[in-house]
């Protein structure tokens, strides 16, 4: 019944949209068939490898809407025959027979397809695409995430982006070339354009108008560069069928304009973020002025000329911007100015725009002024990003904006922070109230998180709405994920992923930015703030279960080592040996063939190779090690991080009441117990490639041209996960809970808290904390950002899974019981309240 509704309307935003085709509201775009073909068999040739062979793909376009359907033979030497719509929804149905068939997963974090059963299991599953539309990226990404991506990471990127089932993206890499083709035909100077343009990590908020200059000036290799990258992405995205939503012009431009245009109507904007002059108060050429119309149109053309176009183009000249004035008519003629500024560069255009600024400036954004804005241009020529309306949304307040179709997004991360969380009850209700509002105007779902790299299980989760109406059981649900996660039925990792998603990853609160209730990761501060919004026993009972897993895992593999060096199981558990790595064991080289079977034994345990499985293929037994798989190996870092950072809350809490007390002693206990925590988190993130600052900072310096550049492109870098501007104007919105962060960043401003703390103690005055955040900013952040020549590591050290287990073992004493009850009654109580 959803499905037909949402589809009734895409009939309707047809016949709206004059001169763009069936084909390319299927999401297909014009990509002819045997291209898609290819690009999902190039797709499964670096998934799979040489079992690759095995999948037969054919495209057939549908009437209608998109599909896909593949059937398994079960049959040893039969391929899985794939039928689809476009390429994308063949990618993503070959993504749902590996995920409910085989067991298998794909994801950010890691993957698990190396335990896919050697004849493909008899089956068929066949889908309807519900929604046209499946978008993916929000423009803060291109910052926070893929500010230094290679074309190999890109390429990785575009996959699973297929394999989510994801058809239309926005693609704002390298934008930078054009604008300075475009700015400097006008007249202006290189000199000029380095003012304008934004560093290397935060061309998102140049493009923007939020900020100009800071972090520049960008080299014309890296701009060059880059644009090659963004070609690159646009020809692979439609080659499965993608739709690429390329950049248009918002009226944002250089100061240099002026001195061309002494006559233009240029304003100042309003400072943005704490930044103060001559980084913010950008200009903003009115739309109504000729030149807009003419610096938009020449955009638009070379884009076209060098890209060529699907039609859809992004445009936000208010993104957290408030407009010069509320009047209604002004609001109506600068929708329409942008609007023939696209049209004009091409006939065909797409406004698409973020409705994130009908949020973020709700109290200027009333409905008079949203109604004049998105109904000044013709309905259907626009397309509104409902950014997070997962726990925000704005199409109900406006009315289904107006009419203009929407996306209905799921932001979930800002800052690209680390953290578990989720609003999967919200989102799962606010997208069913979406898709049954009357005369709904929804097109599609998306995906827009600010960061990408956590969280995954969520965005798995919503790329299944894209041929899903509704989650009614999320339980059996995470039964299913915990499945493929891990490639085997394990009753306790079952039941961590019921209670993980029943908790944190449960959120019924408006909570915008999760991040700030990590006191750990902020600044120091008396009033630290925090925020649980899940059963505190639930989180650490799923952290039991995958421990105890390890565990069991450990202690077997520990016993075949024994054994097979011919020692006493039981001498050794008396001992305590079987839990600890065992070393200094030496075959003696001359075993007795009983002894040898034995080993082959254990050596085959060790390797998981034994299996049994059901009449479907999949394995009901498995005697295998789990510590080989990487997903495994990030899901009980990533927990046993989340604990940690919630074990850090604690002691902060413990060391302020001690200061409140005047309990010098415990106040030095207390400051002694947080470094030592901070210290092993940072060794414990060290184990997995996904936590490094080295890996960043690698990646950053890659695509320097030479030393300066290098030294800037690592202080961009540096910067945004620590002060973000050149006085911590945003401090700590993008900070990582990363190895190398943890001690040369996150220690020294603890242990700066604490000695302020006793200084003042001993002194018999009060903690000054105006004095104190000077003094941190000095002699802490500051040198972090500007910090150019510490090596970090860049590959992972140490053992994943014993550090885990360590880490348990030394903080999971600090959740007593009766900790964890007392959280218990205290939000039973809230919500009786």
């Amino acid at each position: 019944m959803i499905g037909s509704k949402c589809w009734g309307f895409v009939v309707l935003f047809a016949v709206c949209v004059e001169g763009v085709t069936q084909e390319k509201l299927n999401g297909s775009s014009l990509t002819p068939t045997s291209v898609m073909k290819t690009a999902v068999d190039g797709l499964l040739g670096r998934l799979l490898h040489e079992r690759s062979r095995e999948f037969i793909v054919e495209i057939r376009r549908g009437t209608e809407s998109d599909y896909f359907k593949v059937i398994g033979e079960g049959v040893a030497g039969q391929p899985v025959r794939v039928w689809a719509g476009s390429g994308v929804s063949a990618a993503q149905g070959v993504m749902t027979f590996l995920k409910y068939m085989c067991h298998a997963s794909v994801s950010w974090e890691a993957d698990l397809l190396g335990r896919l059963p050697a004849v493909w299991p008899k089956g068929i599953i066949e889908k309807q695409i519900l929604h046209r539309y499946r978008h993916y990226n929000n423009p803060c990404v291109f910052s926070y995430s893929y500010a230094f991506w290679t074309w190999h990471r890109w390429e990785r990127e575009i996959d699973l982006m297929a394999l989510m089932g994801v058809n239309m993206a926005l693609v704002l890499e390298g934008q930078e070339t054009l604008w300075r083709q475009v700015y400097m035909e006008l007249g202006l100077t290189d000199e000029e354009l380095e003012d304008h343009f934004a560093g290397y990590a935060f061309l998102a908020w140049g493009r923007m108008g939020n900020i100009e200059r800071w972090g520049g000036p960008l080299s014309r290799h890296w701009m060059q560069e880059r644009f090659e990258i963004q070609k690159k992405i646009v020809k692979r995205m439609r080659e499965f069928g993608m739709l690429t939503v390329l950049p248009a012009f918002s009226g944002h431009v250089p100061k240099g304009l002026l001195r061309l245009f002494p006559d233009a109507n240029v304003t100042k904007l309003p400072a943005w973020g704490h930044f103060s002059e001559p980084y913010t108060r950008t200009y903003f050429l009115d739309p109504k002025d000729p030149l807009f119309v003419k610096i938009g149109k020449e955009f638009i053309r070379k884009v076209i000329l060098e890209m060529g176009t699907d039609h859809l183009y992004l445009s936000d000249p208010f993104n957290e911007m408030t407009p010069a004035t509320s009047n209604l008519t002004y609001l109506a003629d600068v929708s329409r100015s942008i609007y023939r500024s696209l049209t004009k560069g091409d006939p065909q255009a797409i406004w698409v725009t973020q409705g994130w600024m009908f949020f973020s400036d709700e109290d200027f954004w009333q409905k008079p002024q949203a109604k004049a804005y998105l109904t000044s241009v013709p309905q259907g020529k626009m397309l509104v990003l409902d950014l997070a309306a997962e726990v925000y949304p704005q199409y109900e307040r406006l009315e289904s904006f107006y009419g203009q179709p929407f996306v209905f997004c799921l932001l979930n991360n800002y800052g690209g922070v680390r953290g578990l969380f989720g609003n999967v009850g919200i989102l799962m209700k606010n997208l069913q109230e979406a898709q049954q509002y009357p005369n709904s105007s929804m097109v599609g779902t998306g995906m827009t998180p600010e960061g990408i790299g956590s969280n995954y299980v969520i965005f798995d989760l919503m790329s299944e709405m894209s041929w899903r109406s509704n989650i009614e059981n999320v339980a059996e649900w995470a039964v299913q994920y915990s499945r493929r996660r891990y490639g085997a039925r394990n009753k306790k990792l079952e039941e961590a992923w019921k209670l993980l998603l029943a908790s944190i990853y449960n959120c019924s609160q408006p909570i915008r930015f999760h991040g700030r209730f990590i006191p750990l990761m902020r600044r120091p501060t008396l009033r630290p703030k925090t925020k649980i919004w899940y059963f505190l026993k639930d989180l650490v009972m799923a952290w039991d279960l995958l421990i105890h897993t390890a565990k069991g895992h450990q202690r077997n593999r520990n016993i075949c080592e024994i054994k097979r060096h011919g020692l006493n199981v039981t001498a050794a558990r008396d001992r305590n040996e079987i839990l600890l790595p065992l070393s200094g064991f030496k075959p003696s080289g001359n075993e007795s063939r009983v002894q040898k079977k034995k080993n082959q034994k254990c050596r085959g345990q060790t390797k998981g190779k034994k299996r049994t499985y059901d009449s479907d293929g999949h394995v009901l037994k498995e005697e295998l090690d789990l510590f080989d798989e990487e997903t495994y190996k990030y899901d009980l870092v990533e927990v046993t991080r989340e604990l940690m950072q919630i074990a850090a809350a604690t002691l902060i809490k413990r060391l302020i009441t001690s200061y409140r007390n005047g309990d010098v002693p415990a106040v030095e206990i207390h400051s002694i117990q947080l470094q030592d925590l901070i210290k092993d988190m940072d060794i414990l993130l060290g184990s997995n490639p996904v936590y490094l600052l080295g890996s960043w900072l690698q990646s950053a310096s890659v695509w320097a041209n030479d030393t300066k550049e290098h030294s800037l492109l690592r202080r961009n870098a540096l910067y945004q996960i620590s002060l973000w501007g050149p006085n911590g104007e945003i401090l700590d919105y993008a900070v990582k809970q990363w190895n190398g962060v943890m001690m040369k960043y996150i220690a020294p401003r603890w242990g700066a808290f604490s000695s302020s703390l006793l200084s003042a103690m001993k002194a018999g005055i009060a903690f000054d904390e105006a004095k104190f955040k000077n003094y941190v900013f000095e002699t802490v952040e500051k040198p972090f950002a500007e910090n150019v020549n510490t090596f970090f590591p860049p590959t992972p050290q140490g053992d994943p899974v014993k550090l885990s287990v360590r880490m348990y073992n030394k903080y999971r004493p600090l959740f007593t019981r009766r900790k964890l009850m007392k959280q218990y009654m205290k939000l039973v109580m809230k919500a009786e309240e």
